[in-house]
């Protein structure tokens, strides 16, 4: 048990090295439930997953977590709250959502990175519109979805909070990496009813996920 791994830490070492699962996680509102398929909204929305973190060959951006250990999950803090109560080296099972049913990983979690300083990228020239949204949009070196160039302030994007220099790095559960992916998927977005995307932003805080009314 969760209890007895605990103790065992706390009797080996004189003390427990909190656990790192490496998630970015959102509450879960019935907008985004809606937009990938669950029946309610509970869980929590995972919108980044660490490159090197205990979860990155399992969870993605888009999946909804349902439970830890098997106790629900429902807000950003008792994920939280569940991750830093397992020590280090030890698994926890996970319940997920992902292409409209649940799923079941075992994750083992580690120390949590040091802390380090991003270094911004430099984004290429030229900009694309994307009036729907009211911004204009640039790619971005390494794949890491395309940079906001541009906003309109009285524009969609505006009013949802998003800002010059995010990146999108999604629509829905589609990944986007270029400028153009970014116009497929909101020119798709756009037949829905009423016309709204769905968007995964990176912002200095980390990633969101946002949902933006399009404009005809």
């Amino acid at each position: 048990s969760m209890a007895q791994a605990v103790a065992d830490a706390l009797r080996t070492t004189g003390k427990m090295q909190r656990g790192w699962l490496g998630l970015r996680t959102q509450s879960l509102t019935p907008a985004l439930a809606s937009t990938f398929g669950l029946p309610n909204s509970n869980g929590v929305m995972i919108g980044g997953v660490a490159e090197d973190g205990p979860a990155a060959k399992i969870l993605q951006p888009g999946d909804v977590l349902l439970d830890l250990g098997n106790v629900p999950v429902n807000t950003p803090r008792e994920m939280t709250i569940l991750s830093a109560e397992i020590p280090a080296g030890h698994s926890i099972d996970a319940t997920y959502w992902r292409d409209g049913s649940a799923h079941h990983a075992s994750l083992t979690v580690v120390l949590p990175p040091p802390a380090t300083k991003a270094t911004p990228l430099e984004p290429t020239i030229a900009l694309i519109k994307i009036p729907a949204l009211g911004i204009a949009v640039t790619s971005h070196p390494g794949d890491l979805g395309v940079l906001i160039a541009a906003v309109d302030p009285n524009g969609p994007a505006a009013h949802a909070g998003i800002e010059a220099n995010n990146l999108i790095q999604a629509v829905g559960p589609d990944f986007v990496t270029t400028p153009g992916d970014l116009q497929d998927d909101i020119a798709q977005a756009a037949q829905t009813t009423p016309p709204h995307a769905t968007l995964l932003t990176t912002t200095p805080t980390g990633p969101v996920w946002v949902n933006v009314p399009l404009k005809p």
